[in-house]
């Protein structure tokens, strides 16, 4: 996919609305505002959303269930792993396009700029290191982790059909 384009562009932002938000909606359930203060800062289904409708994407697209097994601490961090370090990707992303990129994408940019000036990541990998402390809890968040992964990788070709 070239992402400068409009049409590439586009699907790549479908595609990560269709695994981020449910992956979302599954890590507020499973209590992501209990173990992160500021869980409600570092969503960014509704910045995809907005960026979508700045492209007429028309209808959003089909969110993919994420399989994660049972709720705990542990899998929630190996969801929250993902959803963090999809993040940091998003801002590689922006900094590989933003000098080639139709002016239309350029205007669809906050889930790829969401977070700027915060120290998410670090933040979070203090957290996670509080909370996932190896053995049986680094096991747990490492399927949870592939397994939003795998979220990711079905709502890409999901929505590249």
């Amino acid at each position: 996919m070239n992402l400068a384009t409009f049409a590439d562009y586009r699907v790549f932002l479908a595609a990560n609305a269709a695994a981020v938000a449910p992956l979302e909606a599954w890590a507020e359930a499973a209590g992501a505002a209990d173990v992160l203060p500021d869980w409600p800062a570092r969503r960014r289904a509704a910045a995809l959303a907005a960026d979508l409708a700045d492209l007429g994407a028309g209808q959003a697209p089909v969110p993919i269930s994420p399989d994660l097994g049972p709720a705990s601490v542990s899998a929630l961090f190996g969801a929250l792993y993902v959803l963090e370090g999809s993040r940091l990707g998003g801002r590689v992303i922006l900094d590989m396009i933003v000098r080639q990129a139709d002016p239309r994408v350029l205007l669809a940019t906050r889930f790829l700029r969401h977070g700027d000036g915060l120290r998410l990541w670090p933040t979070f990998v203090a957290s996670l290191e509080a909370f996932v402390t190896g053995g049986e809890s680094l096991r747990i968040a490492t399927a949870a982790a592939q397994a939003a992964f795998r979220c990711f990788a079905a709502a890409q070709r999901t929505v590249a059909q």
